[in-house]
C-alpha cells in the first residue's frame, strides 16, 4: 500500500510569508535596540554603561543572525514549493504517457 502525500501550496505559501514577516520584525527590533543603545551611550558613562552596551550589541547581533536564518528558511520553503510543483508536473506527464 502506497503512502499518500497531500500538499497545500496556498498554506505553505502563507507560512513562507509569515516567516518573512517574522524576519522583518526581528530586523526592526534590532534597529530599535540599536537606536535605544545609542541614547544610552550618550547619557550614561562608565564601566556599567560599557558592559550594558556590549550586552545590547551582542543581543542585536543575535537578532540580526536570527532574522537572516528565518529569511533563509522562508526561501527554502519557497524552493520546496517549486520542487513539489515540478514533481507534480512530471508525475502528470508520466501518467499521461501511460
Amino acid at each position: 500500500m502506497g503512502t499518500t502525500f497531500q500538499f497545500d501550496e496556498e498554506q505553505v505559501g502563507k507560512e513562507a510569508v509569515r516567516l518573512d514577516e517574522a524576519a522583518a520584525t526581528l530586523r526592526k527590533l534590532s534597529q530599535d535596540l540599536e537606536y535605544a543603545m545609542t541614547g544610552v551611550s550618550q547619557s550614561w558613562q562608565g564601566e556599567q554603561s560599557t558592559a550594558y552596551r556590549r550586552k545590547g550589541e551582542a543581543l542585536r547581533e543575535e537578532m540580526d543572525a536570527s532574522a537572516k536564518q528565518v529569511q533563509i528558511l522562508a526561501e527554502m520553503v519557497r524552493e520546496a514549493v517549486t520542487g513539489v510543483k515540478r514533481m507534480e508536473a512530471q508525475n502528470q506527464q508520466i501518467a499521461g504517457t501511460r
